[in-house]
């Protein structure tokens, strides 16, 4: 849905070169635009993530935690509920599982639950559908099939998304194509310590961006 909406606005505003920037998540619809369709000129993704959104929580949990101020206790509990929980939702027996169902339960008592992003109960079948087509995908393929002119930005600190893994695959799909350029210190949003914009992220994108423009 969210492509189809790019990929309407493109079509409203009937320019002939338009790109889309994308930030997260949007670094995930804006190459499924492009691949999509030859509208899409160019694309400036933040924190394009590389692997799927099960494996980007597994470390966005542990992260997040941690900078919370847990312990090693409390991410190993945490960490090893989500994986009980996407082994069951990928290989559930006719019957639930009575202690996952009971220990996620006793988890939203706990301080950290808010953390961990993980539903109270067991799913029922529309919702284990919905859960499998989201954290399931796979962006590689898609990375592989953009054929436009492409700026990647990480945070080399970012707490939601693990950039290596991420820059391999862009890497791996696209090679010296794409430009990736990994910002010290900076966080998912590139945002620097002191809470300021990085200069290196606006300075790149402009002269990346006039480039192009010829």
């Amino acid at each position: 849905m969210q492509v189809e909406d790019a990929l309407a606005v493109i079509d409203a505003i009937d320019a002939q070169r338009v790109g889309l920037w994308g930030i997260s998540q949007g670094g995930w619809i804006g190459p499924l635009a492009a691949a999509a369709s030859d509208a899409v000129a160019f694309l400036v993704l933040i924190a394009s993530t590389g692997v799927t959104p099960a494996e980007q929580m597994m470390y966005a949990v542990e992260k997040q935690l941690r900078l919370a101020g847990y312990g090693d206790d409390v991410v190993a509990r945490a960490l090893e509920l989500r994986r009980r929980f996407e082994d069951w939702v990928h290989t559930r027996a006719p019957e639930p599982d009575e202690q996952l169902a009971a220990e996620l339960w006793a988890g939203i008592d706990e301080p950290w639950w808010g953390q961990v992003w993980l539903p109270p109960t067991l799913l029922d079948e529309e919702g284990l559908r919905l859960w499998v087509e989201e954290m399931d995908f796979d962006p590689r393929p898609v990375f592989a099939r953009v054929r436009v002119p492409t700026l990647l930005f990480y945070g080399e600190a970012d707490s939601w998304t693990p950039v290596e893994p991420s820059v391999e695959a862009w890497r791996t799909a696209r090679g010296d194509d794409v430009e990736i350029v990994v910002i010290p210190e900076a966080e998912h949003d590139l945002t620097l310590p002191d809470g300021s914009l990085a200069p290196e992220y606006t300075n790149r994108l402009v002269d990346w961006v006039v480039r192009r423009a010829g």
